[in-house]
């Protein structure tokens, strides 16, 4: 995250910026991977607490997607199995 902060830096600063170039090749791609990985784990979360991954997408809308962070993050997970399949820290049957 602290990555994608240093290459918005460069890109809002312009040709002065030094390293303006190298940012504005791969800013794109960060950005995508970054998000990507994000929904990926916010799924993984949800599903662990038995909601629809659905809800995820909730990362895309401004100020929400802080919200929703802190809401996922002191969820507690739901014990025992639930319609996404078992716990991972589950014993094996």
């Amino acid at each position: 995250m602290s990555l994608n902060s240093v290459l918005i830096g460069q890109l809002i600063g312009g040709e002065e910026a030094s390293y303006f170039r190298m940012a504005q090749a791969i800013a794109p791609a960060l950005v995508l991977a970054t998000l990507v990985s994000n929904l990926a784990v916010s799924v993984k979360r949800l599903h662990d607490v038995d909601y629809s991954g659905y809800f995820a997408l909730a990362l895309l809308v401004p100020l929400v997607n802080l919200a929703f962070t802190i809401w996922v993050g002191i969820l507690p997970g739901k014990a025992g199995p639930n319609r996404f399949g078992t716990t991972p820290d589950a014993p094996p049957a």
